[in-house]
């Protein structure tokens, strides 16, 4: 446990320091990384409202899934099913990450990644983890797991559509 307080103080005051070089040096302005995108913009309130819960149903999942691997220690869950339940955490994260930042539209591209690559190395990922845990993953609920396939495989599919072929269109 030590070592999540220390990492979490570690990653806390690195993110500040970068914030303080980044305005001392004049690359960008402090409010630009810690205000309220809504605000700078003078979008409505409940502009990005599914996103956001996206995002934080997200994050509950991969926390549930690490505090199960972290605190259950059962013979009920054994190595394999912790191993199972931490990559799929992992991978949450990651993805969880991506939505939020917009990763794979942005950030990638930016860095001359193409989204396609971006979509194939998330795509793969999920791919190996459903194919090496298969037989625990089809011992739980394996009729939730098609549902959050399924969800997810929508989600993706709604944002790979081009722009004026999109179900509600394009807001600007």
């Amino acid at each position: 446990m030590r070592v999540l307080t220390v990492g979490t103080w570690f990653l806390s005051i690195s993110m500040l320091v970068v914030v303080a070089v980044l305005q001392a040096s004049g690359k960008t302005h402090a409010w630009l990384l810690f205000g309220d995108a809504r605000e700078m913009v003078s979008a409505p309130i409940y502009a990005g409202w599914l996103s956001d819960l996206g995002v934080l149903c997200w994050i509950a999942a991969a926390a549930v899934a690490t505090f199960t691997v972290l605190a259950v220690d059962s013979p009920a869950l054994h190595a394999r099913h912790q191993t199972c339940l931490g990559v799929a955490a992992g991978i949450t994260v990651m993805l969880a990450l991506d939505d939020l930042w917009l990763l794979h539209e942005n950030a990638w591209p930016a860095l001359g990644v193409p989204s396609a690559i971006v979509y194939g190395v998330y795509g793969l990922s999920v791919l190996c983890w459903l194919v090496y845990y298969r037989s625990e993953l089809w011992s739980g609920a394996p009729r939730n797991l098609g549902i959050g396939l399924a969800l997810f495989s929508l989600s993706v599919g709604l944002d790979v559509v081009p722009e004026g072929l999109r179900p509600f269109g394009e807001w600007h």
